[in-house]
């Protein structure tokens, strides 16, 4: 303990979401966790490459599922998929790459894909108030991502029931699928177009069952 206090902030954000992944899938007993990591970043980057329907899925299915959650928590649908529309443009936008790898770095996050980011740091750390979103200024990633966070959820707010219900499905549904990927036959793990299928399939299955949650 003496040594992370003697660490800098960064590395010392680094050790801890290396430690949370990693304790995370060791008590799912997970093994081999380092092969099947890497399967699953190869495995994502393909499906979220620029040119790839699976990235316009991602999306659109984040897209319905949040708007469903603001809605719930009875706020402005509109101005939820304005803010989520701005996230994801700046996310795709090619020339914004070197800006998010900096952002990123600041909670430890050293690899920009979408398990790592999503996983790691969003669901695994932030969501699970382990880890903040430093000060940014406008039109940063962790600026825009606090916009979306508040369009759903505003700061001092409480959740209505429904809401509170569905946030809490989303996580298990979410944390269902991590679990799904990271447990498959070791095989799969070397063989990316195998990998991706499984991956993309139990992801559709996740998010049909949220959409018809909300109906």
């Amino acid at each position: 303990m003496a040594l992370m206090y003697a660490l800098s902030p960064y590395v010392a954000h680094v050790l801890l979401n290396i430690y949370i992944y990693r304790s995370y899938f060791g008590n799912q007993g997970t093994t081999n966790f380092s092969l099947r990591l890497a399967g699953i970043r190869h495995a994502m980057e393909a499906l979220t490459s620029s040119d790839s329907t699976s990235l316009n899925y991602l999306t659109h299915a984040g897209r319905m599922v949040l708007s469903g959650l603001s809605e719930l928590n009875q706020q402005d649908v509109r101005q939820f998929q304005q803010a989520y529309d701005l996230l994801v443009n700046f996310i795709n936008e090619p020339a914004n790459r070197e800006r998010l790898e900096q952002e990123m770095t600041l909670v430890g996050i050293d690899r920009i894909n979408f398990v790592d980011v999503f996983y790691e740091f969003v669901l695994l750390s932030l969501l699970e108030g382990k880890t903040y979103l430093p000060t940014s200024r406008p039109g940063s990633f962790f600026y825009l991502l606090m916009e979306v966070i508040m369009r759903i959820h505003p700061p001092g707010g409480a959740w209505t029931e429904a809401a509170r219900k569905f946030y809490l499905l989303i996580k298990g549904q979410m944390k269902a699928w991590l679990d799904s990927i990271f447990n498959l036959d070791e095989s799969i793990y070397e063989s990316p177009q195998m990998l991706s299928g499984q991956v993309m399939g139990n992801l559709e299955m996740q998010v049909e069952f949220l959409l018809s949650s909300l109906d």
